[in-house]
């Protein structure tokens, strides 16, 4: 026999549980019953808040950049310079003007307010602009500042 339960919770809460049923192909009791088969009672809950989730997703995405920059083939262009291997222009810098934009304001939202810690992290995410030049703060400054966000 079927019992009926009422669960007060955030609209985003609540969106976000629908969500995640209908891409686990299931209906809401049956994705409540699994995770609550899975939880331990002995473990420690982190209350998932905003900050928190921007933080998460900016760790995934310099992480996923990383792995792309990784996973990239080497520069095995037998021509040198001065003895050094010649840089191929077009391979191992991340050019996506959009992506950059996004990936910006995921770190302030995230927490990270400062210009120049924003511009390190993204240069060393593999960022650079159109002639492969690493950001500056100034160029994260202009980007949130069209964004409204300071």
């Amino acid at each position: 026999m079927d019992t009926q339960l009422n669960i007060r919770c955030t609209e985003e809460t609540a969106t976000t549980i629908k969500a995640l049923a209908e891409s686990a192909g299931l209906k809401l009791g049956a994705l409540l019953e699994k995770l609550i088969a899975r939880y331990q009672p002995d473990s420690e809950l982190i209350p998932a808040d905003s900050n928190a989730l921007a933080d998460l997703r900016a760790m995934v995405a310099d992480l996923e950049s990383r792995l792309t920059a990784l996973e990239s083939r080497p520069n095995c262009n037998p021509m040198t310079d001065s003895g050094l291997i010649a840089k191929d222009s077009t391979g191992e810098f991340n050019q996506d003007l959009a992506a950059f934009k996004s990936a910006v304001v995921t770190y302030w939202q995230g927490g990270m307010t400062g210009y120049g810690p924003i511009a390190t992290a993204l240069n060393n995410s593999g960022y650079r602009t159109s002639n492969n030049t690493p950001y500056t703060r100034d160029a994260i400054k202009k980007v949130l500042q069209k964004a409204g966000l300071v």
